[in-house]
């Protein structure tokens, strides 16, 4: 097991990826009983980008190695970053109850409760984490999200701005802070904040469409016009898109 692993490696690092695949799959016929096999393979088809083939490898080795907390995490954000967001939750909940007091792994769980829209039980999860992870800023930047959500953008603002604290070149976490800035109406810091965020992100349709927001409430009709046309061109799939394709009638 292994050797097939440093022959797969050298052969991945040689450009030769067909045959890496072909020795990690042999691996995993060879030796089904060594779960790391099957977190191999699962890694090496997320790197190559074939989600739905990691899915699988990660769920196939799960029916024989179901407690292992490397597949269960791998099962978890692919399923995530598929879209298959019950999927994820599910794997989470067994993470969960393998390692309860891991905040590592707590986060991950937090970050599929968001995706499913779970947003009180999210933002418990969150400030958990942020209590044991003093710098976890991606947990404060998620959490500042989700209490926007809960109508709760006061304490939103206090972890937006710790997050930026701690990452502030960081245009998502710009984002953050401008979109609930905009929220509690400081919109001149807010446009500040979202008008660099563009300009480190200029093909992020989500910041424009909060950019062409804070513009609209400001009076600037023009500005925000040409945020939201950018916003719509990027991605007139966004869940802001109906809305703002109605307001844009009245610009």
């Amino acid at each position: 097991s292994g050797a097939l692993a440093a022959l797969a490696g050298a052969q991945r690092a040689a450009n030769r990826a067909d045959d890496a695949r072909a020795t990690l799959d042999r691996a995993v016929r060879l030796f089904p009983d060594d779960p790391s096999n099957y977190v191999r393979l699962a890694l090496f088809q997320r790197d190559m980008l074939d989600l739905e083939g990691a899915l699988d490898s990660a769920a196939a080795g799960l029916e024989k190695h179901p407690d292992d907390l490397t597949l269960l995490r791998i099962a978890a954000t692919v399923a995530r970053d598929l879209d298959r967001i019950d999927t994820a939750v599910k794997y989470g909940e067994r993470i969960l109850a393998q390692s309860p007091d891991s905040a590592q792994d707590r986060f991950i769980y937090a970050t599929l409760l968001d995706r499913a829209r779970m947003d009180g039980p999210a933002a418990e999860l969150y400030r958990d984490v942020v209590e044991k992870q003093r710098d976890n800023w991606a947990a404060m930047n998620n959490l500042a999200l989700v209490l926007v959500r809960l109508k709760q953008e006061q304490q939103a603002l206090t972890y937006a701005r710790r997050a930026l604290q701690l990452q502030p070149e960081n245009p998502a976490v710009m984002h953050t802070l401008g979109f609930v800035l905009y929220k509690v109406g400081s919109l001149g810091e807010a446009e500040r904040l979202l008008s660099r965020s563009v300009s480190m992100l200029p093909e992020e349709a989500e910041i424009r469409y909060h950019l062409g927001y804070v513009m609209l409430a400001r009076s600037r009709n023009a500005e925000a016009k040409a945020e939201f046309e950018k916003a719509l061109e990027l991605n007139p799939n966004h869940e802001e898109a109906p809305k703002v394709r109605d307001m844009l009638n009245d610009l």
